[in-house]
């Protein structure tokens, strides 16, 4: 399949070809002129070298501000998230477990493995539960360009950089008043098949045609010239709010299904599912209560559907305000600053908490339960006299109070000092002094203590009147009793007593103090006899100090909270990094017979890490141009990734994973696991335990994740091999093609749970068997004390290889000027092992289970604008994603998706300026209004989908004005 479809993509690239994208210089394209202005220096992303026409020897895709305008987003992540190279990271469209972050995923690698530069300086960890760069800090109207250079870039920029490097360059230089404001919604037809299937659960749907999920940015910039045009000054204010939009709102996630035909939920449910073993026989799945309080036998059709209140976008609100100072000291120094602050609050929401199907202690005397829910728990007459306590399953959801609220805000400040300046005529130097540091706090709402239900379930008769145990002896006289037997809401006292809140809070920091010394050594001698330049290079000294704090209150520090996992533990620690590095551009021959130009490019850096030693990158590339309308560029490069400052210290904790238990049972005690009794005994499952193992039906188990001090850098081959061609005889045309090879070793992360329990289950291979931890009825999530470990280890590969195609075509039309942009990438592998002893997981083409989200093996943009001489633009996109199949294949036809078909979405947008101050811009994104591939079961998604990879809330809708004074 990779063979035909880079086969058909080289074709398609030959007819259309389009995107600045390849940009072999950081200069950007904001008008329709088919050719680039020529440029007397210029700074490429990938080298710190300054030089006269160069060219990059990485591939480096460009996106412009009018790019990122075409698309009418408004979230700095949405200008990155749709193109080839990119990967789904954290979004706008977590809800569970969101970390309020938004972040980048070059090739797939993870977003640890992209480092995120921001007016080409590094950015900082985004908060202390997410160790990637926040691309929420970034304003995005203020965006001139992003530059995306994949493969390992760590000679150059340091750790992090092992997949490539994102670049936001900024607009820093401004004079006058520009006012931007931005207005967008989703727009979507209710008509999905799946309506049939949550009107037949009995559950609501939504409105037939729906709009929301409202999003509104301004921006409002001044800049203005000082001290005689010596000095430039630009401030900005940033205000963004996006409106929540919740499951509900779209019939394919009205409910969470359990199959293509059937809605599915929690055990955990309303009004409860209860469990003894006493009663087994009589109710062997549990029973239930109906709304009068009679018990009924719970079946699977009771359970709690937990879809339509979690969070599809979450709400989000965002403040920045910044300024740019530049001052030109004398003709040859500028002394340049740059203070940014931003403040973003988001919410996310989950489903309702409450008494979370486990085990607790009932007394058989409870007033509050009737003679038939005594005899369901396995009570006798002797029971109810002599007050005798048992430990029974039971849960039951809180619907009353809504869902859970985890609030969170990130409060962040940005300061950089830098001066820069010419020695002489051959050498320059910079050096700058950098400080960030991020705020975070997460507050949990509509939570319940443990503690209060289990205090509040315990409940006797006082003169006729339900009072708690711990009112009569005194241990908690505000306890007010728990009736969840009745079949009916709990009263609000009731919930006053048992709801509780959860504070966690935190902060990283990041300096960074550097110095860089760059010339031509031309004037020494140094230069090729066939080469018209001589040899440029640059020295460096680099020093950054990382920190981490990261405490919670109480509630959380104990695990006290029912839906809230297991103990948060206060953390901090700190690293520092001292770096030397260096780089040289040697031009070997320029306008030979056989070479226009010849050049090498060759790199090196040293780093001494506090934590993990001494570690050293380097590149070497080259450029070779046969002729002048050919450009040949290939290269190889060591990067290394010291453990980040999150995945060494983060708080350890048992928390809830996305997997299942191949040894557990919907119905204990009659169904059977679909593992053998070998398998689960090597699991920690005993025989008398086997078949009496509770499934949980949100397939949520508990994994125990968190930091390691003890880890080593991982280290990361990168080869490109690339042409770019821009014939002279087509003037506004160009395309390049470039091959790209990753292989990372010794890899930071973490063994998915999913792997651990097949591989034990299989193999019975130690290291994977001591990570399981069943508790005493051998669960894996009734308890805290039942979990795979999976914290962060060096362990395992990575791999990924594969092209990208570029292109770009202006032309000129009978009424005015076109240009066609194309970018797309073409994955023939991305694989991994576990373990450097484990089997290759190969998951390029591929989904769900190991693979997670989407991986496809072909991906384009293709974007064509139309510019009139009536100050029109009329621009057209169309967004491919290729067709995946699941890992699991058609072994769960109809419970499981076995493919996502190829997915093809439409954009058009209409830009009109007025008397060169006011641009009013239109657009629709997904104009067809798709639904995205409804996915039952698949692991990692929300809404029954990949939110953050398709289209998930149908159409976009977009309308920009900007006023220039």
């Amino acid at each position: 399949m990779a063979t035909s479809t880079l086969c058909t993509s080289l074709f398609s690239l030959a007819l259309v070809l389009p995107s600045h994208a390849f940009a072999q210089e950081t200069t950007t394209e904001s008008a329709p002129a088919a050719d680039t202005a020529p440029v007397t220096e210029v700074v490429v992303t990938g080298t710190r070298i300054k030089s006269k026409n160069l060219t990059s020897a990485s591939p480096v895709t460009t996106i412009t501000a009018a790019d990122v305008k075409a698309t009418g987003v408004t979230r700095t992540e949405d200008m990155v998230n749709n193109m080839p190279q990119v990967f789904a990271a954290d979004t706008a469209f977590d809800s569970n477990g969101a970390s309020g972050t938004a972040t980048v995923n070059l090739r797939g690698l993870g977003t640890s493995r992209t480092l995120v530069l921001l007016n080409g300086s590094r950015m900082a960890p985004g908060s202390p539960v997410a160790p990637s760069a926040d691309l929420n800090q970034i304003p995005a109207a203020l965006i001139d360009h992003v530059d995306l250079l994949t493969g390992g870039a760590s000679a150059v920029y340091g750790s992090d950089a092992m997949a490539g490097v994102v670049n936001f360059v900024l607009k820093k230089h401004f004079t006058g008043v520009q006012l931007d404001f931005d207005h967008s919604f989703y727009q979507h037809k209710n008509d999905s098949p799946y309506a049939s299937v949550v009107s037949a659960k009995g559950f609501a749907l939504p409105k037939e045609n729906v709009s929301d999920g409202e999003q509104n940015n301004l921006t409002l910039t001044m800049g203005a010239d000082f001290a005689e045009d010596k000095g430039n000054a630009v401030v900005y204010f940033d205000y963004r709010k996006i409106e929540a939009v919740t499951q509900a709102k779209r019939d394919y996630s009205a409910c969470t299904l359990s199959s293509f035909s059937s809605c599915g939920g929690s055990s955990t449910t309303y009004p409860g599912r209860f469990y003894s073993s006493d009663s087994a026989s009589t109710y062997p799945s549990g029973f239930s209560l109906d709304s009068s309080g009679n018990v009924v036998p719970y079946t699977s059709a009771m359970a709690y559907n937990y879809g339509p209140i979690n969070y599809y976008q979450r709400p989000d609100e965002k403040y920045g305000l910044g300024a740019f100072v530049t001052y030109n000291i004398n003709d040859t120094t500028t002394l340049s600053t740059e203070l940014m602050f931003n403040d973003d609050h988001t919410v996310g929401q989950i489903a309702a908490s409450g008494a979370f199907y486990g085990y607790w202690t009932i007394n058989c005397d409870n007033p509050l339960m009737s003679s038939d829910v005594s005899s369901a728990f396995g009570c006798t007459s002797a029971d109810v006299s002599d007050g005798t306590t048992k430990d029974v399953l039971l849960g039951r959801r809180f619907v009353e109070s809504g869902g859970r609220q985890y609030d969170i805000r990130h409060t962040s400040y940005r300061l950089r000092e830098s001066l820069a300046g010419d020695i002489n005529d051959a050498w320059s130097y910079d050096a700058s002094a950098q400080y960030s540091m991020v705020n975070y706090r997460q507050t949990t709402y509509n939570e319940y203590s443990n503690d209060r239900i289990q205090k509040a379930l315990d409940v006797v008769d006082v003169d006729g009147t339900p009072t708690c145990q711990s009112v009569v002896d005194g241990t908690d006289p505000n306890c007010v009793p728990l009736d969840i037997y009745s079949g009916k809401a709990l009263s609000q006292e009731a919930l006053d007593y048992v709801s509780a809140i959860g504070t966690q809070w935190g902060g990283v920091g990041e300096t960074i103090l550097q110095a860089n010394l760059a010339g031509n050594l031309e004037g020494y001698g140094i230069k090729s006899p066939w080469a018209n330049n001589g040899v440029n290079v640059s020295l460096g000294l680099e020093y950054r100090r990382e920190s981490l704090e990261f405490d919670a209150d109480d509630n959380l520090r104990q695990g006290l909270l029912a839906g809230a996992g297991g103990t948060t533990d206060p953390v901090s620690g700190s690293f520092e990094a001292k770096e030397i590095y260096g780089e040289a551009i040697v031009p070997i021959v320029d306008d030979a017979p056989w070479a226009k130009a010849l050049s090498v490019e060759l790199g090196y850096r040293s780093a001494d890490y506090s934590t993990a030693g001494t570690v050293g990158s380097w590149k070497a590339m080259a450029v070779y141009k046969p002729i002048a309308d050919l450009t040949v560029r290939l290269g190889k490069q060591r990067a290394v990734r010291a453990p980040s400052i999150l995945e060494l210290y983060s708080t350890v904790s048992v928390q809830l994973g996305d997997y299942d238990d191949p040894c557990a049972v919907e119905i204990v005690g009659s169904d059977t696991p679909s593992a053998t009794l070998e398998q689960c005994q090597r699991t920690g499952v005993t025989s008398a335990q086997y078949g009496n193992i509770a499934s949980n039906s949100a397939q949520q188990y508990n994994v125990q994740a968190g930091g390691n001090t003890s880890l080593t850098p991982e280290t990361g081959d990168t080869t490109t091999i690339g042409m770019v061609y821009t014939p002279s005889y087509l003037p506004g045309f160009n395309a390049s093609i470039d091959y790209f090879d990753i292989d990372i070793t010794n890899v930071i992360g973490t063994i998915d749970a999913t792997t651990i329990l097949d591989n034990c289950m299989n193999t019975g291979d130690s290291f994977y068997c001591s990570k399981i931890h069943r508790d005493s009825t051998g669960s894996l999530w009734l308890s805290t004390d039942g979990y795979i470990e999976t914290t962060n280890t060096n362990t395992g590969e990575l791999h990924t290889r594969g092209f990208d195609l570029q292109g770009t075509y202006g032309f000129a039309l009978p009424f005015g000027r076109a240009r066609v942009n194309y970018v797309a990438t073409v994955l023939t592998n991305l694989d991994s092992k576990a373990t450097e002893t484990a089997d290759s997981v190969e998951c390029a083409g591929l989904f769900d289970g190991q693979c997670g989200t989407p991986n496809p093996k072909y991906r384009h943009k293709l974007m064509g604008t139309w510019y009139t001489p009536w100050d029109l633009d009329l621009g057209l996109t169309w967004r491919h994603y290729g067709e995946v199949e699941s890992t699991y294949g058609d072994a769960y036809a109809g419970v499981y998706a076995s493919e996502i078909k190829a997915y093809d979405y439409y954009d058009v947008n209409v830009a009109y300026t007025i008397k060169s101050k006011y641009t009013l811009r239109v657009g629709i994104n997904n104009l067809l209004d798709k639904d995205p591939p409804v996915l039952p079961n698949s692991t990692g998604t929300n809404g029954n989908t990949y939110a953050g990879v398709y289209d998930a809330l149908g159409r976009y809708v977009f309308s920009s004005l900007s006023v220039k004074f």
